[in-house]
């Protein structure tokens, strides 16, 4: 039974017999309601059967995770050594600068969480999210709470397991800083003289799951301090906070907030200009972090540098992506609405994002044209994941099928875990009444 058929089975059986769950289901939401599964100060909406992978769903994860590598990393060198590639991407000046600003090891993309439409043995991408990525302390919580529901327990003949995101970050940064140091020349000090900064702007930032990455390094023996990026100061290339040199910088900043508070983030800059500190990750993850990766992907120009089998992966697994403007296809981008999404090149969390789908027709011509203005791209509408799962509300279990996207988390380049969202409009986030799912590993005992 492949994965979604397994998955479907469970919410039917339980629907079929609810009373049974009633009990066990207003548990988990108290335990959830009481746990660190939080979202702008809120207990993130969450349903009742996690999103469930199978052994070979993981060997198809895997397989891909090396196939898109492949892409990112030739883009990116590209970028660097083509001035005909920077100028498809066209970034400005200040922001190419601190692209080219070396980084002395040798990933481009330390941390990713790339967002696919799984529909088991295929898939497609949504998009790629480097720097900031985050939601990992949502599925930890959700995963410790439903491992210990019922319809999971009774289910003897299976072995359910959470996927790891904490300790193999801190593993991934001990990698990288070794790296670091090593092609600088340069000794590693004992953990306890190492100082880590998770760095953001702390009134945008998630502060629960910092909170908890910093937990993370500071129980394997390093010092860690929380930092809004306006706050560190600047000192003969190095970078410090409160008097103390930062080693090593996490960067959950994104490159937009960066680029926009550019003056007040002057020092970090400065740093990461400088390279003495390191900086995981690199402004370079911004190449693939953008809208427009997907858009250059397709661009004649660009594929002259790509192989058969390259072309070939992009056509069957990238949805085709364009910048929006008033060109030949304009009328279809109207007739055919909802066959169309439209993007803003760099936001996050969903802004600005409108599917053609969600208007009318009268709706959506004027929405593109607002957006044409602006800098938009315009994306082909991936077919839709979808799942049978459970809502509970206020003493029920309701049934329904729901769209899914999963969020998979590269340490390194390798992939490390899932974050699951769930929801019933064309658009998943919490942005658009959107659900978190518990996402965890299965296999027969």
């Amino acid at each position: 039974m492949d994965n979604l058929n397994f998955q479907n089975e469970i919410s039917r059986k339980i629907i079929k017999s609810s009373n049974k769950y009633i009990e066990d289901a207003e548990l988990v939401d108290k335990k959830v309601k009481e746990s660190n599964a939080i979202y702008k100060g809120k207990p993130v909406p969450y349903l009742y059967i996690p999103r469930i992978f199978q052994k070979k769903d993981i060997e198809t994860i895997e397989k891909l995770t090396k196939d898109i590598f492949s892409i990112v990393n030739k883009t990116i060198k590209l970028y660097l050594e083509e001035k005909k590639v920077r100028k498809l991407f066209n970034f400005d000046k200040k922001l190419e600068e601190l692209i080219r600003a070396p980084h002395y090891y040798d990933t481009y993309v330390p941390m990713g969480r790339f967002d696919v439409f799984y529909y088991g043995a295929d898939y497609k991408f949504c998009e790629l999210n480097a720097d900031g990525s985050s939601a990992m302390n949502e599925d930890k919580e959700l995963s410790r709470i439903l491992l210990e529901s019922k319809p999971l327990k009774e289910m003897k003949d299976y072995n359910f397991k959470s996927f790891e995101l904490f300790d193999s970050w801190v593993d991934t940064v001990e990698e990288i800083y070794q790296e670091y140091k090593k092609n600088r020349n340069e000794k590693i000090k004992d953990k306890s003289q190492i100082n880590i900064g998770i760095v953001d702007l702390l009134d945008k930032t998630t502060k629960v799951e910092i909170e908890e990455f910093k937990r993370y390094f500071e129980k394997s023996g390093y010092n860690c301090f929380i930092i809004d990026g306006r706050e560190l100061d600047y000192k003969d290339g190095d970078l410090l906070y409160k008097d103390k040199k930062i080693d090593i910088i996490y960067r959950r900043l994104v490159t937009k907030d960066l680029m926009d508070n550019y003056e007040s983030l002057e020092n970090l800059i400065m740093g990461i200009l400088s390279g003495k500190t390191c900086i995981i990750g690199p402004i370079k993850s911004q190449i693939i972090h953008t809208k427009k990766f997907f858009q250059v992907l397709y661009d004649d120009e660009f594929r002259k540098y790509l192989d058969e089998e390259e072309i070939k992966f992009i056509d069957n697994h990238i949805p085709h992506t364009k910048t929006l403007k008033k060109d030949n296809d304009w009328e279809s981008y109207i007739e055919n609405k909802d066959d169309y999404i439209i993007k803003p090149v760099d936001y996050y969390a969903s802004k600005g994002v409108y599917s053609g789908k969600d208007y009318k027709k009268n709706q959506w011509e004027a929405i593109l044209e607002e957006s044409a203005e602006g800098e938009y791209i315009i994306q082909e509408f991936c077919k839709e994941a979808k799942i049978n799962n459970i809502i509970y509300d206020k003493g029920k279990l309701k049934y329904n099928t729901f769209n899914n996207i999963n969020g998979l988390y590269m340490y390194n380049e390798k992939f490390k875990g899932i974050y699951t969202r769930a929801g019933m409009r064309s658009i998943i986030s919490g942005l658009h009444e959107g659900y978190s799912m518990a996402s965890l590993m299965v296999e027969e005992k």
